[in-house]
């Protein structure tokens, strides 16, 4: 998550409080479907609470839908410990740099 924070440190401070209101509105929304706040919900529902903000017809929920998961998808590809699952070597200049400093040792 600490993509996510860097990344949410460098945005104003509307984002921010916008973002702090979707967050709550997702959380809380499944209590009204599912009897139970989405992180409490078993996966299989998580699933399908999710499901429907991303096929919504109401553009607002696609749109905190399409948020949320590009935030998720930032905080994680950002992890050099998901790198070797997609097949990424990291930063061209980060390897660069070690393998002159290899070079030079």
């Amino acid at each position: 998550m600490r993509a996510a924070e860097r990344f949410l440190e460098g945005q104003e401070e509307t984002v921010r409080v916008k973002l702090g209101v979707l967050l709550k509105v997702f959380e809380w929304g499944a209590l009204l479907f599912f009897g139970r706040r989405f992180t409490r919900l078993p996966a299989a529902k998580q699933d399908l609470y999710m499901r429907a903000w991303e096929l919504s017809r109401v553009r607002t929920f696609r749109f905190g839908f399409s948020s949320l998961r590009n935030l998720a998808l930032l905080a994680f590809y950002t992890q050099p410990e998901s790198w070797p699952m997609i097949g990424y070597p990291g930063p061209v200049l980060e390897s660069e740099n070690r393998q002159s400093a290899i070079g030079n040792s």
